[in-house]
C-alpha cells in the first residue's frame, strides 16, 4: 500500500490469491534480524525492555512479508467498486452513525473545518463504521514486513521499520495496549484505519479523556481523521469533484494518467479549464458559489481526470478529492469516499458509466450468487462477497453467453440471468 493509511474494510474481497513470498521461513532469519533491529532501539526512542517484550513472541509468516496485494480498488474497475461502497445499505448505516454521534462530530467540524458527512463516509468505506474488525497483531506484522521478503524495495522496508519502532513507542507510551493492538496486513489499525506514523501526526483527543484512541473511541477516531485531511488539504466549502464536458477534440493529455503525486504539474485553475473549453454539467455550480461552494472560485485549482479514459466521463478533481487520495493512492477510492459523503449529506450525484455498467450492491451481489448456485456453480457463496469462486463462475456464465470473460460483476449479468432463471 502507498498511502500513510491503508484501508481495511475489502480486504476479504481481494480477487486475487495472495502469492506466497518467494523467501520461505528457512531462508528468513528472523532472529538475527531481530538483534539488529534491537541495536537500533535507542535511537528510535524505544526502550529494549520494551523491545524485548513485545517481539519475543513474533513468529515468521510468509504472506505478512508481502509488500503489495492485488487490492479491489486497483483491480476492479471502477464502477463495479463504487456499486459495492456506496450502495443503500452502507448510506443508510451512515446516516444512522451520523445521527447516533451528532454531538461530536459537531464538534469535530467546528475544530477542523471537516463535515461529518466526509469523515463518517471515511469510517464507512474503511470499516464499514467500525463493524469489520481487524485480526493482525501491529507489531508482528511490521516485524515480519521489515525482516521478510528479501527482494522487497529498501524503500519499503525502510518504511516498515519506522512504522514498526513507532508503534513499539506507542506501547510503550501507553497510548494502545497489546491485546487490543490489532490491523490490517498491513498494520494499520483503529476505526479508520490508521498507520502508527500517521497516528503520531494527526492523533486527536476529542472526548477529552487525555488520550487518542482511536481503537475504542468514535469522538477521537473521527477526530483524528479530520486532522488527517485537513493536513492533506481538505477545504470546508468546496465540492470534492466537479461533473465536466469535454470539447470536440479536446487534448485528453492534459488530464492525469490516474491521479498521483505527479499529477500536480496538470493542475490548472477553473478559469483556465474552462477557458479551454471544459463545461460544467451543472452551470450553477458556480452560480451557488457564494452559498454552497463558498470556497471554489474561478481561482480554485482542480485536476482533470478521465476514470474510464478518454471516451469516458470527465471530471474536475479539487484539494479535497486529493484528501481522499491521500488516504488511500486509489481513483476508486477517493471517488468512493467523494460519492457516499454526497449521499449522506443528501446531495447524490448520478454517474452513467460509458460501459453502459452499473456495479452491484451487496444485496444485489448475494442475488447474483444465489442465480450462479442455482445454475450450478459449486462453492459459491450467497454472502454478497465477490470472492474468487464467484468470479469463476462469472467468466464461466459470460462464456456461455458469448461474452468477454472479464469476471466482473455488473447488472448486466444479474438482469440477464434473473431472465433466465429457472
Amino acid at each position: 500500500m502507498l498511502s500513510s493509511v491503508a484501508p481495511f474494510f475489502l480486504a476479504s474481497l481481494i480477487v486475487a490469491a495472495l502469492s506466497p513470498s518467494s523467501a520461505r521461513a528457512d531462508e528468513v532469519d528472523l532472529s538475527a534480524c531481530l538483534r539488529q533491529l534491537r541495536t537500533e532501539t535507542t535511537r528510535h526512542g524505544v526502550r529494549p525492555a520494551t523491545f524485548d517484550r513485545y517481539t519475543k513472541a513474533v513468529e515468521y509468516d510468509a504472506r505478512r512479508a508481502l509488500p503489495d496485494v492485488a487490492q479491489p480498488e486497483f483491480t476492479w474497475p471502477i464502477w463495479e467498486y463504487v456499486g459495492v461502497l456506496v450502495d443503500e445499505q452502507r448510506v443508510e448505516d451512515g446516516r444512522r452513525f451520523t445521527q447516533e454521534h451528532a454531538a461530536a462530530l459537531a464538534a469535530i467540524e467546528r475544530r477542523f473545518g471537516v463535515d461529518s458527512a466526509t469523515v463518517v463516509a471515511i469510517l464507512g468505506v474503511e470499516t464499514n463504521f467500525g463493524a469489520q474488525k481487524p485480526k493482525y497483531p501491529v507489531i508482528e506484522t511490521f516485524v515480519n514486513r521489515t525482516c521478510g521478503f528479501p527482494e522487497a524495495r529498501a524503500a519499503f522496508k525502510r518504511e516498515q521499520k519506522e512504522q514498526l519502532f513507532q508503534a513499539l513507542k506507542m506501547l510503550q507510551a501507553g497510548d494502545v495496549q497489546e491485546a487490543e493492538f490489532l490491523g490490517s496486513r498491513a498494520g494499520a489499525f483503529g476505526m479508520t484505519q490508521f498507520m502508527p506514523l500517521t497516528y503520531a501526526k494527526d492523533k486527536a483527543d476529542i472526548d477529552g479523556d487525555g488520550h487518542a484512541d482511536i481503537i475504542n473511541s468514535v469522538p477521537d477516531a473521527l477526530g483524528s481523521t479530520a486532522r488527517f485531511l485537513l493536513r492533506n488539504g481538505f477545504t470546508r466549502g468546496r465540492p470534492w469533484a466537479i461533473a465536466v464536458e469535454l470539447p470536440a477534440g479536446f487534448d485528453t493529455t492534459l488530464a492525469a494518467g490516474g491521479f498521483d503525486h505527479a499529477s500536480a504539474r496538470k493542475l490548472k485553475t477553473i478559469a483556465q479549464w474552462r477557458k479551454r473549453g471544459v463545461r460544467f454539467v451543472d452551470e450553477r455550480v458556480m452560480g451557488r458559489n457564494k452559498t454552497a461552494y463558498p470556497a471554489l472560485t474561478d481561482a480554485t485549482q482542480a485536476t482533470l481526470l478521465l476514470p474510464e479514459g478518454p471516451q469516458g466521463i470527465a471530471f474536475l478533481a479539487t484539494s479535497n478529492f486529493t484528501a481522499f487520495w491521500q488516504y488511500n493512492n486509489s481513483d476508486a477510492y477517493a471517488f468512493s469516499v467523494g460519492l457516499l459523503a454526497d449521499r449522506l449529506r443528501g446531495e447524490p450525484r448520478e454517474i452513467t458509466w460509458v460501459t453502459g455498467e452499473v456495479g452491484l450492491s451487496r444485496k444485489e451481489i448475494a442475488e447474483l450468487q444465489a442465480l450462479l448456485i442455482k445454475r450450478g456453480h459449486d462453492g459459491v457463496a450467497a454472502d454478497g462477497v465477490p470472492g474468487t469462486l464467484t468470479r469463476e463462475a462469472v467468466r464461466a456464465e459470460q462464456n456461455r453467453l458469448g461474452w468477454p470473460e472479464s469476471g466482473y460483476i455488473g447488472v448486466k449479468l444479474l438482469e440477464t440471468l434473473r431472465a433466465s432463471s429457472p
